[in-house]
């Protein structure tokens, strides 16, 4: 596969009053021969916000 034949589709949560990164997420685009596919990857939420929901929404967000 080309790096032109893929894309990736990033969601960063970020906790603005801390300025850090508390939730992220990929989604990997692929143009096959059959059409685009995808393939979510890579879901991870900082030990502080876990249980909330926040990956949860991360999926949400790359499935739209």
């Amino acid at each position: 596969m080309n790096k032109s034949d893929q894309r990736h589709v990033n969601i960063v949560g970020i906790d603005k009053k801390q300025d850090k990164v508390i939730a992220f997420g990929t989604l990997l685009v692929c143009d096959s021969t059959r059409g685009l596919s995808g393939k979510i990857e890579n879901i991870v939420t900082s030990a502080s916000v876990r249980g909330k929901g926040f990956g949860k929404c991360i999926i949400e967000l790359l499935q739209a």
